[in-house]
């Protein structure tokens, strides 16, 4: 950090800073996290920039940073992760802290009414809309997605969802506009779908799992895509691996379940994740044991037991894992905002118990 008056490219040393984060709140070294936040405030990237602000505002809540008259206050910096807007999960963090939303999750973004750009490859998409050929027309634009107009966009991702072609109409809306202050309401609905929805219900109501919480973890393991199977062998809309389903699902009394089949999958990935609820009383610790495991969740249990909640996840050595934690918790948020008429603060304090 000593060099960050020198650095032309913020953002090349995002890994690296990422990396000293960790170390530095793995080690309960909070005079050095300060530090390290007063020499690259104004010139690493913002996505760095409002991780460690965001650390530092929950360390001095927590008494691990004292406040003083040459430092910003917890309110000063959870107001600077807002502004900087750099990671949904810290926006969505601070602004619950804060008392505030998030400007994604406004929906207030104006849908374009312009015409879009009169080209043969627009004309294409459109022409296979026009005869019913959705998935074709997918297809095609994932060719050539810069020749898209946002109306178009927004009419193929709709036609797509409707056809319960979720991953796809995700896809192209996530390329076209991400979390942006540009979305409408619709747009964060093609984003955040609610599929399967009398499975999940079943499924929750049964395990006493928060829907949004669930929603938001087939979501990220999947994207909604019943028969996707992963590198190392997981399947379906809960990427539950084959040797765990079956043990579970003879638990459950439901013989050789088809994991591709969506009600079975949630079933079984829905008990599967309540009992990591009942055996952590955490869901941000069941979700890490989703992810990487429950005796790796054990051992950071032990080694991080005097942290907050917020500051768990920044601890633990398992960068897969903590980006799990940061877009699930985000797309939990989204969810109890959208269709559950639940504050990002109320959807938080669900993960972190303490928050």
């Amino acid at each position: 950090a000593s060099y960050a008056e020198a650095w032309h490219t913020p953002s090349f040393f995002d890994d690296i800073l990422d990396a000293l984060c960790t170390e530095l709140v793995e080690k309960d070294s909070w005079a050095g996290l300060w530090d390290a936040y007063r020499a690259i405030d104004g010139r690493a990237s913002r996505r760095v920039l409002s991780r460690y602000a965001f650390v530092a505002a929950c360390a001095m809540r927590a008494g691990f940073i004292a406040p003083g008259p040459d430092r910003p206050t917890e309110t000063e910096l959870l107001g600077r992760v807002v502004a900087l807007d750099g990671n949904p999960y810290y926006t969505v963090l601070a602004s619950a802290r804060l008392g505030t939303v998030p400007s994604f999750l406004s929906g207030d973004g104006q849908e374009s009414s312009a015409a879009a750009e009169d080209t043969d490859r627009e004309n294409l998409v459109l022409g296979f809309l026009s005869y019913g050929l959705d998935k074709e027309a997918y297809a095609y634009a994932e060719r050539f997605f810069p020749a898209l107009g946002p109306s178009t966009v927004r009419l193929l991702a709709s036609r797509l969802s409707d056809d319960g072609y979720y991953i796809g109409a995700m896809r192209l809306m996530d390329r076209a506009f991400g979390l942006s202050t540009e979305l409408t309401d619709g747009d964060l609905r093609l984003l955040y779908p609610q599929a399967f929805p009398d499975a999940v219900r079943s499924v929750t109501l049964r395990e006493k799992i928060a829907q949004p919480i669930f929603y938001a973890l087939v979501r990220e393991e999947s994207y909604f895509d019943p028969g996707v199977r992963s590198a190392a062998g997981a399947v379906g809309l809960s990427q539950l691996m084959p040797s765990t389903a079956l043990d579970i699902a003879r638990r459950m009394g439901i013989a050789k379940p088809d994991l591709t089949q969506p009600e079975n999958n949630l079933a079984i990935g829905g008990h599967y994740f309540a009992g990591l609820l009942e055996r952590f009383g955490n869901a941000e610790q069941a979700l890490f044991a989703y992810n990487a495991g429950y005796r790796r969740v054990e051992d950071w249990r032990r080694d991080y037991a005097g942290l907050p909640d917020a500051l768990f996840l920044e601890a633990i050595p398992f960068e897969e894992t903590q980006d799990y934690g940061r877009k699930i918790l985000v797309s939990a948020a989204v969810y109890g905002y959208l269709y559950y008429g639940l504050t990002p603060a109320q959807v938080v304090r669900e993960i972190f118990p303490s928050f």
